[in-house]
């Protein structure tokens, strides 16, 4: 925007400022999300002196961040926002003559953790039965422990960067159920994956039973019983 001088011959430019650009997700918490953008100044771009916050589409404004006088990067926090959510958010460019350009960005609190993924289920002993599982860390929300359910019993598995994968032993049942394992991190509980218990086996009915010998008294039977695999 160019203006002419009353009484002179002198123009005096009046330029907006330019659109952010390599407008990013810098950081993020259960309840937070930290933005930065830089915005070329110079050639036909006026000078930025403030950038406005909006969330979209209600046009809220978040924030009015003034201009960093020590580097080229922009920077805002969000707080007060929703766990595990995502929002839309419009950062416009502003100076003396008005605004200038715009850029959007989809943005995202911590999340859940996903669904664990069973890596392997064998048999320890008689009486029990392991379970091995993996499940990805949320960004900046990592998996704190996991709960495995079967029927009443309820076990903490708690979380240890050095052992990978997520592993627990569990007792055989008698009936068929059914193991549950859900992944915890700060903003709750993600959703949970199922695999079928082991099941204890009932030994064999005897067979070849016969007797080898007898006393005025007693009888001597012998049998076999084949063990359970």
């Amino acid at each position: 925007l160019v203006c002419l001088a009353q009484g002179t011959s002198h123009f005096i430019a009046m330029t907006l400022p330019g659109r952010p650009v390599e407008l990013e997700q810098s950081d993020r918490s259960t309840t937070s999300v930290s933005l930065r953008w830089k915005i070329p100044e110079g050639g036909n771009a006026g000078k930025p002196e403030c950038c406005e916050v909006k969330r979209l589409p209600c046009n809220q404004t978040l924030a009015i961040v003034e201009r960093p006088w020590f580097q080229s990067w922009w920077s805002v926090c969000i707080g007060e926002l929703q766990p595990d959510a995502s929002f839309q958010i419009q950062i416009v460019s502003r100076n003396s003559f008005g605004e200038g350009g715009t850029s959007t960005i989809s943005a995202r609190t911590c999340h859940k953790p996903g669904t664990p993924v069973i890596l392997t289920k064998t048999s320890a002993s008689d009486q029990y039965f392991d379970v091995s599982w993996s499940v990805l860390d949320p960004v900046a929300a990592p998996v704190t422990h996991c709960i495995v359910r079967l029927g009443r019993m309820h076990e903490r598995t708690e979380y240890a960067r050095s052992s990978r994968p997520w592993r627990v032993s569990l007792p055989k049942t008698l009936i068929p159920q059914n193991v549950e394992i859900v992944a915890v991190n700060d903003v709750g509980e993600g959703p949970p994956c199922t695999c079928q218990a082991m099941l204890l086996q009932r030994p064999s009915a005897p067979t070849g039973a016969e007797q080898v010998g007898r006393t005025t008294s007693a009888v001597v039977v012998q049998w076999s019983i084949k063990d359970p695999p």
